[in-house]
Protein backbone atom coordinates (compact mmCIF):
# COMPACT_ATOMS: atom_id res chain seq x y z
CA UNK A 1 0.00 0.00 0.00
CA UNK A 2 1.29 3.47 -0.91
CA UNK A 3 1.82 6.02 1.78
CA UNK A 4 0.44 9.57 1.62
CA UNK A 5 3.71 10.85 0.05
CA UNK A 6 3.56 8.22 -2.69
CA UNK A 7 -0.01 9.19 -3.57
CA UNK A 8 0.89 12.90 -3.86
CA UNK A 9 3.73 12.16 -6.24
CA UNK A 10 1.48 10.01 -8.40
CA UNK A 11 -1.18 12.72 -8.69
CA UNK A 12 1.48 15.34 -9.52
CA UNK A 13 2.93 13.12 -12.23
CA UNK A 14 -0.52 12.55 -13.75
CA UNK A 15 -1.25 16.31 -13.75
CA UNK A 16 2.08 17.02 -15.45
CA UNK A 17 1.44 14.38 -18.10
CA UNK A 18 -2.03 15.79 -18.85
CA UNK A 19 -0.64 19.35 -19.09
CA UNK A 20 2.12 18.15 -21.40
CA UNK A 21 -0.38 16.45 -23.72
CA UNK A 22 -2.58 19.55 -23.84
CA UNK A 23 0.37 21.83 -24.63
CA UNK A 24 1.65 19.41 -27.29
CA UNK A 25 -1.79 19.36 -28.94
CA UNK A 26 -2.03 23.15 -28.94
CA UNK A 27 1.46 23.45 -30.43
CA UNK A 28 0.63 20.97 -33.18
CA UNK A 29 -2.57 22.90 -34.06
CA UNK A 30 -0.62 26.16 -34.38
CA UNK A 31 2.12 24.62 -36.55
CA UNK A 32 -0.43 22.82 -38.74
CA UNK A 33 -2.23 26.12 -39.40
CA UNK A 34 1.04 27.87 -40.29
CA UNK A 35 2.14 25.13 -42.69
CA UNK A 36 -1.29 24.97 -44.36
CA UNK A 37 -0.95 28.67 -45.23
CA UNK A 38 2.53 28.09 -46.68
CA UNK A 39 1.24 25.23 -48.84
CA UNK A 40 -1.65 27.41 -50.06
CA UNK A 41 0.74 30.14 -51.19
CA UNK A 42 2.93 27.68 -53.07
CA UNK A 43 -0.01 25.99 -54.79
CA UNK A 44 -1.58 29.23 -56.03
CA UNK A 45 1.47 30.70 -57.78
CA UNK A 46 2.23 29.23 -61.18
CA UNK A 47 4.14 30.26 -64.28
CA UNK A 48 1.10 30.96 -66.49
CA UNK A 49 -0.29 33.47 -63.99
CA UNK A 50 3.12 35.12 -63.60
CA UNK A 51 3.60 35.41 -67.37
CA UNK A 52 0.09 36.84 -67.84
CA UNK A 53 0.62 39.52 -65.19
CA UNK A 54 4.03 40.50 -66.58
CA UNK A 55 2.51 40.70 -70.08
CA UNK A 56 -0.21 43.07 -68.80
CA UNK A 57 2.21 45.13 -66.65
CA UNK A 58 1.85 48.77 -67.81
CA UNK A 59 5.21 50.13 -68.96
CA UNK A 60 4.66 53.36 -67.00
CA UNK A 61 4.10 51.60 -63.64
CA UNK A 62 6.59 50.38 -61.04
CA UNK A 63 3.99 48.51 -58.98
CA UNK A 64 1.10 46.69 -60.64
CA UNK A 65 -1.89 45.20 -58.84
CA UNK A 66 -4.20 43.73 -61.49
CA UNK A 67 -7.77 44.99 -61.16
CA UNK A 68 -6.92 47.37 -58.32
CA UNK A 69 -9.61 49.99 -57.64
CA UNK A 70 -11.71 48.63 -60.53
CA UNK A 71 -13.24 45.26 -59.72
CA UNK A 72 -13.38 44.27 -56.07
CA UNK A 73 -13.20 40.51 -55.55
CA UNK A 74 -16.54 39.28 -54.22
CA UNK A 75 -16.77 36.37 -51.81
CA UNK A 76 -20.06 35.12 -50.51
CA UNK A 77 -20.13 34.61 -46.79
CA UNK A 78 -19.49 30.99 -45.85
CA UNK A 79 -17.94 29.93 -49.17
CA UNK A 80 -14.34 30.84 -49.94
CA UNK A 81 -12.40 32.00 -46.91
CA UNK A 82 -9.31 33.23 -48.78
CA UNK A 83 -8.88 35.70 -51.63
CA UNK A 84 -5.64 35.60 -53.62
CA UNK A 85 -4.11 38.77 -55.08
CA UNK A 86 -1.01 39.19 -57.20
CA UNK A 87 1.39 42.12 -57.20
CA UNK A 88 3.96 42.89 -59.87
CA UNK A 89 7.10 44.86 -59.05
CA UNK A 90 9.38 46.39 -61.68
CA UNK A 91 12.97 47.29 -60.91
CA UNK A 92 13.66 50.37 -63.05
CA UNK A 93 17.22 50.66 -61.74
CA UNK A 94 20.35 49.63 -63.68
CA UNK A 95 21.46 47.33 -60.83
CA UNK A 96 19.95 44.55 -58.75
CA UNK A 97 17.82 45.92 -55.94
CA UNK A 98 16.10 44.57 -52.84
CA UNK A 99 12.40 45.27 -52.45
CA UNK A 100 10.10 44.88 -49.47
CA UNK A 101 6.30 44.51 -49.69
CA UNK A 102 4.19 46.30 -47.08
CA UNK A 103 0.51 45.36 -46.75
CA UNK A 104 -1.95 46.52 -44.11
CA UNK A 105 -5.73 46.95 -43.74
CA UNK A 106 -7.21 50.32 -44.66
CA UNK A 107 -8.42 52.36 -41.70
CA UNK A 108 -12.06 51.58 -42.54
CA UNK A 109 -11.30 47.85 -42.75
CA UNK A 110 -9.49 47.95 -39.42
CA UNK A 111 -12.53 49.59 -37.86
CA UNK A 112 -14.68 46.74 -39.26
CA UNK A 113 -12.45 44.17 -37.53
CA UNK A 114 -9.80 43.34 -40.13
CA UNK A 115 -6.37 42.82 -38.58
CA UNK A 116 -2.87 42.18 -39.92
CA UNK A 117 -3.45 38.47 -39.23
CA UNK A 118 -6.06 38.44 -42.04
CA UNK A 119 -3.28 39.17 -44.56
CA UNK A 120 -0.95 36.28 -45.42
CA UNK A 121 2.25 37.25 -47.26
CA UNK A 122 6.02 37.25 -47.09
CA UNK A 123 7.28 40.85 -46.92
CA UNK A 124 10.70 39.96 -48.29
CA UNK A 125 13.16 41.48 -49.00
CA UNK A 126 13.17 40.21 -52.58
CA UNK A 127 16.09 40.70 -54.93
CA UNK A 128 15.03 41.78 -58.41
CA UNK A 129 17.49 42.09 -61.28
CA UNK A 130 18.13 45.26 -63.27
CA UNK A 131 15.15 46.24 -65.46
CA UNK A 132 13.32 43.08 -64.40
CA UNK A 133 9.71 42.44 -63.29
CA UNK A 134 8.65 39.85 -60.74
CA UNK A 135 5.24 38.76 -59.50
CA UNK A 136 4.37 37.93 -55.89
CA UNK A 137 1.13 37.02 -54.20
CA UNK A 138 -0.67 37.72 -51.00
CA UNK A 139 -3.80 36.21 -49.51
CA UNK A 140 -6.57 38.01 -47.66
CA UNK A 141 -8.36 35.65 -45.30
CA UNK A 142 -11.95 36.76 -44.74
CA UNK A 143 -12.62 34.09 -42.13
CA UNK A 144 -14.18 35.62 -39.04
CA UNK A 145 -15.00 38.98 -40.67
CA UNK A 146 -18.60 40.22 -40.64
CA UNK A 147 -20.43 39.86 -43.96
CA UNK A 148 -22.06 42.70 -45.87
CA UNK A 149 -18.97 44.90 -46.01
CA UNK A 150 -16.14 45.83 -48.32
CA UNK A 151 -12.62 45.36 -46.99
CA UNK A 152 -9.52 46.98 -48.40
CA UNK A 153 -5.81 46.46 -47.96
CA UNK A 154 -3.14 49.00 -48.83
CA UNK A 155 -0.25 47.48 -50.79
CA UNK A 156 3.03 49.37 -50.90
CA UNK A 157 6.55 48.57 -52.00
CA UNK A 158 9.83 49.92 -50.65
CA UNK A 159 13.20 49.72 -52.36
CA UNK A 160 15.97 49.17 -49.85
CA UNK A 161 18.57 51.91 -49.99
CA UNK A 162 21.84 51.56 -48.10
CA UNK A 163 21.90 55.26 -47.25
CA UNK A 164 18.25 56.15 -46.71
CA UNK A 165 16.77 52.81 -45.62
CA UNK A 166 13.40 51.99 -47.22
CA UNK A 167 12.49 54.27 -50.12
CA UNK A 168 8.90 54.21 -51.44
CA UNK A 169 8.79 52.54 -54.85
CA UNK A 170 5.85 53.40 -57.09
CA UNK A 171 2.41 54.36 -55.83
CA UNK A 172 0.61 52.40 -53.10
CA UNK A 173 -2.36 50.40 -54.39
CA UNK A 174 -5.55 49.25 -52.71
CA UNK A 175 -7.05 45.81 -53.18
CA UNK A 176 -10.70 45.33 -52.23
CA UNK A 177 -12.74 42.32 -51.14
CA UNK A 178 -16.54 42.46 -50.99
CA UNK A 179 -17.95 40.07 -48.40
CA UNK A 180 -21.64 39.40 -49.03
Amino acid sequence: MLGKKGMEISINVIVMIVLGIVMFGASMAIFTNIFQNVVQVGEVMDESITNDIIRRFPSSELVFLPEDNKAPRTRFFGTDKDVVFYIGIRNDQDTRQNFKIIISPTQTSAELGMEDEHIIFDPGPYEIGAKEEKVFLFIVSVEGLPSGSQYGVVVGVEREDLVEGGVPHGQPRIAYVNLR
